[in-house]
């Protein structure tokens, strides 16, 4: 299996795995996010920034991440965007 593509959203403490399962919907279904069919489907795993209150140190945990398979542009969509500034 291929290496995973990590994207980092560190505005929004968040950075996501995306993999390319090199597999259709025929093997692992439908698309998760809108139901429809994948000629490739993807893998993407959520992850959220954290500080440990036992020593302060920071971490990445995948609790309340998350975990989905489905089309690349699906999958981008579910992602946390920067935050627009305004002047």
């Amino acid at each position: 299996m291929p290496r995973p593509i990590i994207i980092e959203r560190p505005h929004a403490g968040a950075r996501y795995q995306l993999v390319n399962t090199e597999r259709g919907s025929d093997h692992f279904g439908n698309c998760e996010v809108c139901g429809k069919p994948a000629s490739t489907v993807y893998h993407q795993i959520e992850e959220h920034r954290y500080r440990r209150t036992s020593d302060g140190k920071l971490g990445w945990t995948r609790r309340h991440g998350h975990d989905l398979y489905g089309h690349r542009s699906c999958l981008a969509s579910l992602r946390y965007l920067p935050t627009e500034q305004t002047a």
